[in-house]
């Protein structure tokens, strides 16, 4: 009843008006009380979206839809807020399938659509990604209809500008902490297993200090592998101490219960001893659980990744095949190499590695000498291997160094 209104009163109301109205559509959805159903969702689409009348009818999609209300399209794909959770995630979905299919037609009405807001969109899902989380099967399909988005707005912009938006996204999906280049490796010695060719020590040190002491009690009770984990992702002291304080507690209450104890009997001594290997089972239960959430909070924000590495790489395709000037332009005023050598802080992730290098290999192979010269003299190499320390050397890796040592395309695998 709301957009027929607008409709049929369209004549007589201002763009001012439409806007408020759509900006209390968009407050009421995202309310946590909204219902976003499949048939407000329709309703949804058929006012965004023109289609002849017989095609109405039709379930499919017709080459000869074309947006009608580009406003609206870009108020609700671009409120992040609205689509919390998998059913609403698999709603936004379809709303971007139907964007990238009347887009994809030459005299679709697309100019209005917001390269910027799309990005911003995204970019505020990467902060609070928990809440926008997607199954595996679903990564796919999602990531295809953005990049197939991605790809027209790119052909329709001028080169230079299209590569800076998509640089733009990428590098502020980059999380701020991680925005430093690691300046740890000194010598090539470095990269040797230092630890196969240690001298026996001569000096042999009385006791550790308290903060040796408090350290190996961390690692000894939550486990060197949980303590890695906990630091690599939330880089924070006082969430080790808890979990410290936590064990200690639970360790304690069981030591006072034995003190406590005044019946060493049999059977006192049998409830000890049940009681022990409960609290051990249940530590090892808590353990497992915790790495489980660790696992599904992982797979939360797989689509995200999978997303930037196909931003990544049609990012390469793009600087590889834009014309001179624009690249010169590009290269000059917007994007440096140490940028892309920032990528690498802290990022795990192998395929999204093997992408910033190649996206390097790019720049470097096709800058002039100048840029080439400054990445050699501030230790461009140097800072590389700094980045590559504790993680895999794969083919694609290899094959960009390669080919910037020797400044010409060099590939290690035939795929």
């Amino acid at each position: 009843l709301l957009f027929q209104f607008l409709r049929r009163v369209s004549p007589f109301t201002s763009e001012y008006t439409f806007s408020n109205v759509y900006d209390c559509v968009i407050r009421c959805l995202s309310s946590s009380l909204a219902c976003l159903g499949a048939q407000m969702l329709e309703e949804f689409r058929s006012t965004c979206i023109s289609l002849p009348p017989r095609m109405k009818c039709s379930s499919g999609r017709s080459k000869q839809w074309f947006i009608v209300d580009p406003e609206l399209v870009v108020r609700l794909v671009c409120a992040p807020w609205i689509w919390r959770g998998r059913e609403r995630m698999l709603q936004w979905r379809i709303i971007l399938e139907d964007i990238a299919h009347c887009i994809s037609d030459e005299t679709a009405e697309c100019s209005a659509f917001s390269r910027g807001q799309l990005k911003r969109a995204i970019l505020e899902m990467l902060q609070d990604d928990k809440n926008y989380r997607i199954e595996m099967q679903d990564v796919t399909p999602l990531t295809d209809t953005l990049l197939t988005i991605i790809r027209i707005m790119l052909g329709s912009l001028a080169v230079a500008e299209g590569i800076i938006h998509l640089w733009n996204f990428i590098f502020l999906s980059h999380a701020a902490a991680y925005t430093y280049i690691t300046y740890g490796h000194t010598d090539h010695f470095q990269w040797l297993q230092q630890e196969l060719l240690q001298e026996e020590c001569k000096f042999d040190l009385l006791k550790d200090t308290d903060l040796v002491g408090r350290l190996k009690d961390y690692g000894n009770i939550l486990g060197k592998n949980r303590v890695v984990e906990v630091w690599t992702k939330e880089r924070s002291v006082i969430k080790l101490r808890q979990m410290y304080d936590a064990v200690c507690l639970v360790d304690n209450q069981n030591n006072e219960y034995s003190a406590d104890s005044k019946c060493p009997t049999t059977v006192c001594k049998k409830g000890v001893l049940d009681l022990a290997c409960n609290l051990r089972r249940a530590k090892g239960e808590s353990y497992e659980s915790s790495e489980n959430a660790v696992m599904k909070e992982e797979k939360k924000v797989d689509w995200f990744c999978d997303l930037r590495c196909r931003c990544l790489e049609q990012l390469a395709l793009v600087v590889q095949n834009a014309p001179d000037a624009s690249f010169t332009e590009l290269v000059n005023m917007r994007i440096s190499w140490q940028a892309v050598v920032v990528l690498l802080t802290n990022q795990s992730d192998e395929r999204f590695r093997d992408h910033v290098f190649n996206l390097l290999k790019h720049i470097l192979l096709r800058a002039d000498s100048e840029m080439r010269s400054d990445f050699i003299k501030n230790d461009g190499f140097e800072l590389l291997s700094s980045q590559m320390r504790g993680y895999p050397i794969t083919d694609e890796i290899a094959s960009s160094l390669f080919s910037l040592l020797f400044e010409e395309p060099i590939r290690f695998s035939d795929e």
